[in-house]
């Protein structure tokens, strides 16, 4: 998932990379910034969006499942959280 405050189009572009080894991509704003995202380009890129107030987020568009376009950058970011979480 990728969060931006208030620069939905630099939070898409990220969100977008992910793709190379996430199943699901998400972009969280504010609220009020989430209702001026151009959703064709969200469902274009099979992005998710994610509006966020201060006490709660609430899905809006949810992201389709779908393979990573790298699958193996997919294992190697997995392996490598593993091992990040192992050394906490």
């Amino acid at each position: 998932m990728e969060v931006k405050q208030t620069r939905w189009r630099e939070a898409l572009l990220q969100a977008r990379r992910y793709t190379f080894f996430a199943d699901q991509t998400y972009v969280a704003l504010w609220s009020e910034t989430a209702a001026r995202v151009d959703r064709t380009l969200l469902r274009e890129h099979r992005i998710g969006l994610i509006g966020v107030e201060q006490e709660r987020a609430e899905v809006l568009i949810a992201a389709p499942k779908r393979p990573p376009r790298e699958p193996k950058m997919n294992l190697y970011c997995a392996e490598y959280l593993y091992r990040e979480a192992l050394c906490l």
